[in-house]
C-alpha cells in the first residue's frame, strides 16, 4: 500500500512539474508578447504594452512628434485602439527570433485619414490655414465617427528576444495589424507623390 502511495504522489509531482513548467514556457513565449501588448493596448495600459513594444515608435505612425511619459494614455490615444481585436493565426520561432501571424480587426485608418485629407483641402482652398496640432485634433475627433468602420487585416508580426524578454519589432506589419488602413493610404500619397 506506502509503495502504490509513493508512486501516486511521484506521479502527481512529475504532473505539477510539467505543468508549472508549460506554463513558464507560455509566460515567456513570443505568442504571450503579441497577446499582452493587443490586450493592453486596447485596455489603455501603456505600462505593460511598453514592455513589448516601442510605444512611442509605434505612436509615431500617426504623429511624428509622439512622446508619451510611458504612464497613462491619453483620451485620444486611447480612440485608437477601443474597437481593436485580433486572433492568433500561426507562430514560428527560430532561436532568438520569432513570426506571430495574427488576424486583427480595428476601425478604418484609411477612412480617418482620407477625411483629415479633405477636412484640410476644404480649409486651405477657402484661405484657412491649419496647423499641425489642429490636424492631430481632428484626426482625433474623426475616430469618433461610427460611420468610418472597421478593416480585418492578417499580418506577420516580427519578435525578437532581448534580455530574456520577446518584444515586438515596430514595422509596417505591425502598423497595419493596429492601424489597419493607414499603410495603404501612406503608399497612395507616396506614389502620388513620385508621379509628380
Amino acid at each position: 500500500m506506502k509503495k502504490t502511495s509513493w508512486i501516486i504522489i511521484g506521479i502527481v509531482f512529475v504532473v505539477i512539474i510539467i505543468i508549472t513548467a508549460e506554463i513558464i514556457f507560455y509566460i515567456n513565449s513570443p505568442k504571450c508578447a503579441v497577446i499582452k501588448t493587443f490586450n493592453s493596448l486596447k485596455k489603455g495600459d501603456v505600462i505593460t504594452a511598453s514592455q513589448f513594444i516601442d510605444y512611442n515608435e509605434l505612436m509615431k505612425y500617426l504623429n511624428s512628434e509622439f512622446k508619451s511619459d510611458l504612464t497613462t494614455m491619453s483620451e485620444n490615444e486611447a480612440k485608437c485602439f477601443n474597437k481593436l481585436s485580433f486572433k492568433i493565426v500561426n507562430e514560428e520561432i527560430q532561436d532568438d527570433k520569432a513570426t506571430i501571424t495574427i488576424s486583427s480587426t480595428n476601425k478604418n485608418f484609411r477612412t480617418v485619414l482620407d477625411k483629415l485629407i479633405k477636412e484640410i483641402y476644404l480649409k486651405q482652398s477657402s484661405g484657412e490655414e491649419i496647423n499641425k496640432e489642429q490636424m492631430i485634433e481632428k484626426l482625433y475627433s474623426f475616430l469618433d465617427d461610427e460611420k468610418i468602420g472597421t478593416i480585418t487585416t492578417t499580418r506577420d508580426i516580427s519578435l525578437e528576444k532581448v534580455d530574456k524578454k520577446w518584444k515586438i519589432i515596430v514595422d509596417s506589419n505591425v502598423e497595419d495589424a493596429i492601424f489597419p488602413g493607414l499603410a495603404d493610404l501612406v503608399k497612395s500619397v507616396d506614389m502620388l507623390l513620385a508621379s509628380d
